[in-house]
């Protein structure tokens, strides 16, 4: 089953897509708490990079699950993009 319908992915396409005809990478961030004893400290990680809007959606998805079940563990899952240089964009 898809969730390219659902509202929350229907919201995040919109917001990154409107207005832009620029090429773009897709990658998923999430922060990990690598902190002992109780302690905070969050490492912000960036996964991915050259793929696809369907990939990216179901890594963000993983990223939520993982956020939800472990919440002392992982926390602010976001698909993130950024601009490919025109000189970075490859034929095929």
């Amino acid at each position: 089953m898809s969730d390219r319908g659902s509202s929350e992915a229907v919201q995040i396409r919109l917001g990154l897509e409107e207005n832009d005809e620029s090429p773009w990478e897709y990658g998923t961030y999430i922060e990990r708490n690598d902190g002992r004893d109780g302690k905070d400290d969050w490492v912000p990680l960036v996964y991915g990079g050259n793929k696809s809007w369907e990939d990216t959606w179901v890594d963000h998805r993983a990223n939520r699950k993982a956020s939800a079940a472990h919440p002392r563990m992982f926390r602010n899952p976001r698909i993130v993009r950024r601009a490919v240089s025109p000189w970075e964009v490859r034929d095929g």
